[in-house]
């Protein structure tokens, strides 16, 4: 089970073409990227609408931000209001100021 990008159409086979990116192991129960430097659309689309000058530095605030959710993960930091309070962080002050908040922050009690 897996996520793809749809990259075209070929209307020889009438199908549509696709690039595996994400790739689930039910043995360990793990998602693994496997798009690095191979996502058309992270590349020509979504780097270029962030402002990305380098289209590949897409990939290294993609590995970021994936980090600071598993650290989140990690701190059980998993509530919706925890999650919800430290992203306004992110977007109000700064990624730095998030990311330090992440290693700080008192979850929300559910019990």
């Amino acid at each position: 089970t897996g996520i793809d990008e749809i990259i075209g159409y070929n209307k020889h086979s009438d199908g549509v073409l696709t690039r595996g990116m994400f790739e689930w192991d039910p043995v360990r129960d793990k998602h693994y990227f496997r798009g690095m430097f191979q996502s058309h659309l992270l590349e020509n689309k979504i780097a270029p609408a962030a402002g990305f000058a380098n289209k590949r530095d897409i990939y290294d605030e993609m590995m970021k931000r994936s980090e600071a959710i598993q650290r989140m993960v990690d701190r059980k930091l998993v509530h919706y209001d925890d999650v919800f309070d430290l992203l306004g962080v992110y977007y109000n002050r700064s990624w730095d100021a998030f990311s330090e908040s992440i290693d700080s922050w008192v979850a929300v009690s559910t019990d």
